[in-house]
């Protein structure tokens, strides 16, 4: 009984993510009608499946970048602890959380990161990141600017940038990461004198 209900999971979520996957690409994709018909035929699934997993299917985009934010938020706070026995820096491992979530949903983020106006799930990564990023703003006393102010809002567009390009040139491999954590680790250094 539990093998048959494993594997059931297993498919739901096979399923859910080739969904994902195609209404972002579709959605991306501005030349081609985004209806459930197309769906359906992109996925190979009936549309029986694809209204279990979205009732709404028009709404579904709005809905697949909540999961995602919501998904990273969880795995934001799951692996921070559990990595800063690897990564002693808070930063690095910050960025490293982030870029190992993107390769283990590798097929939504490479069309997320190669399609520029897609490109507000990676700034609502970021924005949930931020409050646990170490900076050092100037004046020195002064608190870190809020989010929505113009030196957060730059500071975080600077950060979707790398993200983007690691995410598109590498295809999210982590085993490449090194070069953009190193551009983002120079960014949040240099973020309280960029963003006067």
């Amino acid at each position: 009984m539990g093998l048959r209900n494993s594997r059931r999971n297993q498919n739901y979520q096979s399923n859910h993510m080739t969904i994902q996957k195609v209404i972002l690409d579709l959605v991306q994709n501005q030349r081609k009608r985004f209806t459930v018909f197309r769906i359906a035929k992109e996925t190979k699934l009936s549309k029986k499946t694809l209204y279990a997993h979205y009732a709404n299917i028009y709404t579904a985009p709005d809905k697949i970048k909540k999961e995602i934010s919501e998904s990273y938020g969880i795995e934001l706070k799951n692996q921070y602890n559990s990595l800063s026995r690897v990564i002693v820096d808070n930063n690095e491992r910050l960025f490293y959380i982030m870029m190992i979530f993107m390769a283990h949903n590798k097929d939504i983020f490479i069309p997320i990161c190669n399609y520029l106006g897609n490109h507000t799930i990676l700034l609502e990564m970021m924005t949930t990141t931020y409050p646990y990023i170490n900076i050092i703003w100037f004046p020195l006393n002064a608190p870190p600017p809020a989010i929505g102010s113009e030196k957060a809002d730059m500071y975080l567009n600077m950060c979707v940038e790398i993200l983007s390009r690691w995410g598109s040139k590498t295809k999210c491999n982590i085993n490449k990461s090194r070069r953009y954590i190193k551009r983002l680790l120079l960014l949040t250094s240099e973020a309280s004198m960029r963003c006067r």
